[in-house]
């Protein structure tokens, strides 16, 4: 099916267009130094930022500070040791970062060559607009090859029946009624407009081609509308011209990349069949080649069910889905060339990515290979836990309660009162509660535990099995509250949690053994803390305000 875009439906892909706050200075004052290798205060900085949500200022002052400054000596503390292990020359380590730096290029130079250039400018939002004051009436044939649609269009111009030539022979959805679409600006593709748009009423279009087929259209007539206000539509313009303009240069730079690195198909049939029997037999057929030996095979570009899939399309989608797919693939291998070659792996921003991910591989290694190496938990160790930590399997008291919510605190006292005098809960609950999800099932709300009892409704934790609140006010109305029944607080047996008991052993040996290397590291380690610069940095970063409830401070 052709594509047709909604303007309305666009609005969400609109391009972000408002300019970016500038950049705050970096703070490189060092804070500390770990056996000569400084610690800034933009490291603690992006430390505490990154652990809490994005807010950047400290609220526990000097407390604070050096709590946060002790968990980046521990960590540099690790990387230092890593590295003397030669962690970084791991093959697994150099393999992982390169393919990483390698994505982080090639998405850098996407980003500058094809996502940069797809913003609409304001002229061209207003030239679009301007074209926002008609629409058209028009009868449309789709066919799969341009033999057909020649045939069909002789057809019409030597007066055939349209709309039984559409539903004969067209596959388009518009078929049903005889091929009658309405159109206006920003539903069909961009080329499939500018021949539409600019037939006069009774005319024949030409063969239009597009990804699904071969079109004839024929132009009834043209209505004009009043074309909205520009404020109005800006966003949904926006969001049409930047897919167009991003589809356009997804094209444009794709086949620079070919023709730059001389990117040749292979002299082979492209039709699904053909493929799929190349695939069965001879998988390693080459699709593509390009300079320096690269090349691309059949079985690294398509697999079996995709192939199935489009030999179930008209031919002529197919055909397009095969090559966008060859095309997409190769495309990788061409974008990765071109940004190594514009050297964009050492733009600081790639840079420093790439060295974070390196060392968070490295990390990885150090704990995984050495630190818990030898760390291994034993059914044993799971019961010596069990028995010396029964206070973490305690389940807590349940209670099942259920509701009945009101408008007003009167009609609740009411109810509760008829309550009292005998009403049957469920049929109440049925005949009055706004919560319409439980009102059917007797208000039930299911079984919930202290932490989960707002303060609001914490007489709901003293109440007896059958008891009956009294009226609780929320945002959402007025509540009365039953308590259905209550489970006891219990002892969980080992059977039961030995799982999550094994985990919590493995918890806690685990951070036993990345101590007792800490304490070695800590012992054997220079660090100076540079105390007037801490002071300093908790001057210019003292938090004033409320505290963000994430921080989770009191």
């Amino acid at each position: 099916m052709k594509k047709r875009f909604a303007l309305a439906a666009l609005l969400l892909a609109a391009l972000p267009l408002a300019a970016a706050a500038p950049a705050k200075k970096r703070d490189e004052s060092e804070l500390a130094k770990v056996n000569g290798e400084g610690i800034t205060a933009q490291d603690l900085l992006d430390a505490f930022t990154s652990r809490h949500g994005g807010h950047a200022r400290f609220l526990g002052g000097d407390v604070e500070a050096r709590m946060f400054l002790k968990i980046l000596i521990d960590e540099r503390l690790l990387m230092q040791e890593a590295y003397d292990i030669g962690l970084d020359q791991q093959p697994a380590v150099i393999g992982a970062t390169e393919e990483f730096e390698q994505s982080k290029a090639s998405a850098a130079l996407i980003n500058s060559e094809i996502e940069a250039k797809a913003a609409p400018s304001d002229a061209e939002v207003r030239d679009a607009w301007q074209r926002l004051n008609f629409f058209v009436n028009a009868r449309e044939i789709v066919v799969d090859t341009r033999e057909e649609a020649v045939e069909v269009r002789t057809a019409v111009l030597h007066g055939g029946d349209f709309e039984a030539l559409a539903r004969s022979c067209s596959r388009a959805e518009s078929r049903v009624n005889g091929g009658h679409i309405r159109a206006n600006w920003g539903q069909f593709d961009p080329q499939w407009e500018r021949v539409v748009f600019a037939l006069e009423p009774g005319e024949v279009s030409p063969v239009i081609e597009t990804d699904d087929g071969y079109e004839v259209v024929v132009v009834d007539d043209r209505i004009d509308a009043p074309r909205p206000e520009l404020e109005k539509v800006r966003s949904e313009i926006q969001a049409v011209l930047y897919r167009r303009k991003l589809e356009q240069r997804k094209k444009d730079f794709s086949e620079f990349l070919w023709q730059k690195y001389h990117a040749v198909p292979a002299p082979i049939g492209r039709s699904p069949l053909t493929l799929q029997r190349l695939l069965a037999t001879a998988p390693e057929t080459v699709l593509v080649t390009w300079n320096g030996g690269g090349s691309m095979t059949l079985k690294q570009i398509f697999n079996e069910r995709e192939l199935r899939m489009f030999a179930l399309f008209p031919p002529r989608r197919a055909a397009v889905q095969i090559d966008a797919q060859i095309r997409a693939t190769v495309n990788d291998p061409l974008v990765a060339l071109e940004a190594a070659e514009r050297n964009l792996r050492q733009q600081p921003d790639i840079a420093d990515a790439v060295h974070k991910y390196r060392e968070t591989m490295m990390e990885s290694l150090l704990f995984r290979d050495h630190i818990y190496h030898d760390v291994h938990v034993t059914d044993a160790d799971v019961e010596t836990y069990y028995a010396k930590h029964k206070d973490a399997f305690v389940e807590p008291e349940q209670r099942h309660v259920a509701q009945i919510l009101v408008a007003t605190e009167a009609d609740a006292q009411k109810i509760r009162d008829q309550l009292a005098r005998g009403a049957d809960w469920r049929d109440m609950a049925a005949k009055f509660s706004r919560d319409f999800e439980t009102a059917r099932s007797g208000g039930d709300l299911g079984w919930i535990t202290a932490a989960k009892v707002p303060p609001a409704f914490a007489q709901i934790l003293t109440m007896g099995q059958g008891a009956i609140s009294t009226p609780v006010r929320s945002k959402a109305g007025w509540h009365i509250i039953k308590v259905l029944e209550i489970r006891s607080q219990r002892q969980q047996p080992l059977d039961e949690v030995r799982e999550s008991a094994r985990t919590k052993a493995l918890d806690a040996m685990q951070s036993a053994a990345q101590n007792f290397w800490l304490q070695k590291l800590r012992a054997a380690a220079k660090v100076e803390i540079n105390d007037a610069a801490i002071k300093r940095f908790v001057a210019a970063n003292k938090f004033e305000g409320v505290a963000p409830p994430q921080h989770g401070m009191k």
